[in-house]
This record gives structure tokens, sequence and C-alpha cells, in this order.
């Protein structure tokens, strides 16, 4: 037999809002990175502290593709569950939720 595989649709519903907030939280961080880059750069002399606002924002940028890919995996997984209740209720014979 075939193995198989359950959806559970609030818990699907709870990653995706999980994984929405965890886009804009790190969405937030980005800006943190950019102001510490730019507090860095004035703080330490010379290269140091043009190395150290680099790290700060290769961080920012990291950061930044995070939160995209997060959002990303969010709207898919809200768009796969909205389909997923489409299409039990039409074979139900329901209007969708």
């Amino acid at each position: 037999m075939a193995a198989g595989f359950e959806v559970r649709p609030e818990e699907l519903a709870a990653l995706a809002a999980e994984l929405a907030a965890l886009a804009a939280a790190l969405a937030d961080d980005v800006d943190d990175c950019r102001a510490v880059a730019a507090a860095l750069n004035a703080a330490l002399p010379g290269t140091e502290g043009w190395r150290a606002a680099g790290v700060a924002v290769a961080c920012g940028t990291l950061l930044r593709a995070l939160a995209g890919n997060a959002e990303a995996l969010a709207g898919t997984l809200a768009a796969s569950l909205a389909s997923y209740r489409s299409l039990d209720a039409a074979l139900a014979g329901e209007a969708p939720r």
C-alpha cells in the first residue's frame, strides 16, 4: 500500500501565519542591520569600521532574503490551503469556506 498524507487545514493555516509573522520580524531586523552598519562605520576608524559595516550590511541582505522566502512560503501555503478547502467543499457539494 502506498504511503499517503493527511492535510490538517487548521495546522496548515497556523504554519502559514507563523511564517508570515517570521517574515515580518525578519524584515524589521533588516532596518536594524542598516542602522547598525552606519553606526559601526561612524564609530570605528578606518578599515575596521568599513569591514564591520560591511558585515552588518551582509547580515541585512541575508535577512532580507530570508524574509522574502518566508513570505513567499507563507503565501504558497495559504494559497494551497484555499485551493484545498475549495476542492474539498466542491467534492462535498458545499460552498467554499
